[in-house]
């Protein structure tokens, strides 16, 4: 994810996947970020979940959902939205507020029996592949990204909320298997079977994308990033086959990920919104002044790869120990407010 967005700032030209120009670097930096936000969503269920049978009282977990669904609808309109701009000329709905609409709509369901909310998660997956819904008003910020306007404010819906929610759902419903070190083996399997459905998906190249793919004049290796480069805004359930199936099958890979980098992982993961809400602003203001030194202009002139990593390195080595710091004040603190950040 950090690297998705410190690449958008630092690099110029054409994007990773205009395939008539990009690299094989230069698609890979994007395409492995994709994996970001349906993990990101289906885990935000799945830990819901978890929360909920720990509590035991569905009137509280349905409280929870709705306060933090709220909250972070509220700093993407705000904080995360001027991070991206450094101003407000208009309001930018990205993944945390796809995020929070889900949780909205999941404080809803609370009760209901977890294979309805992974059943109810699949359905409305499989109707969007089949259905396309216009996107005006109400429903252009519930299903299809696009241009609306709020108060005469100019309003980029990117990330919306249903077909999220149902990811979220699906989190939801199969929760006790990814908490479940017994069925490891269970999550593999089930993960490699939905890669291969992508793949069969894909090869038949109709339902399950709105976006075809076809052999480009640039040769197989191009063709291949063609296949790959399923719909992401909103997610189809290619793209959805595509970044879930292995994220899913290496649940138990990742589980037993130890030493350094288990630790700097954990790190990170325990503090995901503290880590969110400082990466944008960091990022930008670096690319800001680096664009000013080396170029005397307000954004990069040029895409350099070394570059883009390089600067996603030192921001990560930036933010590790601001994170480990916020992760120790939750863990000696009790004040309420903490545990919105």
């Amino acid at each position: 994810m950090a690297l998705d967005h410190c690449r958008g700032f630092f690099a110029a030209g054409p994007g990773p996947e205009a395939l008539d120009t990009t690299t094989l670097p230069y698609f890979l930096t994007r395409w492995v970020t994709h994996f970001c936000a349906p993990v990101f969503v289906l885990l935000a269920g799945s830990g819901a979940r978890l929360f909920a049978d720990k509590a035991d009282d569905d009137a509280a977990t349905a409280r929870w959902l709705l306060t933090r669904g709220l909250w972070l609808m509220f700093l993407e309109v705000t904080w995360i939205t001027f991070s991206w701009f450094f101003d407000w000329h208009m309001i930018h709905l990205g993944v945390v507020w796809a995020i929070g609409g889900a949780m909205v709509l999941l404080a809803g369901c609370v009760g209901w029996p977890g294979r309805t909310m992974a059943a109810v998660g699949v359905v409305i997956t499989l109707l969007l592949a089949a259905v396309a819904v216009p996107g005006d008003w109400l429903l252009g910020w519930l299903f299809q990204p696009g241009s609306l306007n709020w108060f005469g404010k100019p309003v980029s819906s990117v990330y919306v909320i249903v077909p999220w929610f149902a990811v979220m759902a699906i989190g939801w419903g199969i929760a006790p298997a990814l908490a479940d070190r017994s069925r490891d083996r269970q999550l593999v399997i089930g993960g490699l079977l939905l890669t291969a459905l992508f793949v069969a998906l894909r090869a038949v190249n109709g339902y399950g994308d709105p976006s075809p793919w076809a052999l480009h004049e640039r040769g197989p290796m191009v063709s291949a990033f063609a296949f790959l480069n399923a719909s992401k805004y909103p997610p189809s359930l290619a793209f959805l086959l595509m970044t879930l199936g292995p994220a899913i099958a290496s649940i138990p890979l990742l589980r037993r990920l130890g030493g350094p980098p288990g630790r700097v992982l954990e790190i990170f993961g325990r503090v995901p919104l503290f880590f969110y809400l400082l990466h944008l602003p960091m990022y930008h203001l670096g690319a800001l002044l680096y664009a000013r030194v080396v170029y005397e202009a307000d954004k990069v002139q040029s895409l350099s790869l070394p570059l883009i990593w390089g600067a996603w390195i030192v921001g990560l080595l930036v933010l590790l120990p601001l994170c480990s710091w916020w992760n120790g004040v939750k863990k000696r603190r009790c004040y309420w407010w903490i545990a919105y950040l």
